[in-house]
Formats: C-alpha cells, structure tokens, sequence
C-alpha cells in the first residue's frame, strides 16, 4: 500500500469533490454516515481543531467537548 498526500487521499476517496467525508458513529446507530461536509470542529487536549477537505493528517488526544459539523454553507449541527 502506498501512502498519499492529503490532497491525493482526498481527491482518491472524494471524487475530487473538495468536500470532507465524515462518519460519526454512537455504539448504537450512526448519526452522520458517509456524509460529504466543508469542515468539523472538535476540541482535543492541544487545543481547538478545525479539519477541512485536504487537510494534513494528525493524531490527537480528543477530550469531552462539542463536536460541530459545518455542512454546505452556513448550515451546521453539533452533538456533546
């Protein structure tokens, strides 16, 4: 397996769509599943996160907070 730049990982999994694929799931059901979106926030311990489509990869500590998920436009919902 070969690993790709973010903006080719992206463009592979997106269609090249420019837009952030997101699954959020709970033990129970899916609340987002497969859905394309222009950004998610959430707070880890180094501090507030905001990822958009073509982001570089990392890997964070998450902590308790709200998870926002900002869709097309200014539309957006947010889970505790």
């Amino acid at each position: 397996s070969r690993r790709l730049y973010a903006t080719e990982a992206e463009s592979a999994a997106a269609g090249g769509t420019g837009k952030l694929t997101v699954s959020f799931m709970l033990p129970h059901e899916a609340i987002v599943k497969k859905e394309k979106v222009s950004q998610v926030n959430l707070s880890a311990v180094s501090g507030d996160l905001g990822i958009l489509a073509d982001h570089v990869p990392t890997v964070e500590q998450l902590k308790p907070g709200v998870i926002e998920i900002i869709k097309e436009g200014s539309s957006s919902q947010k889970w505790f």
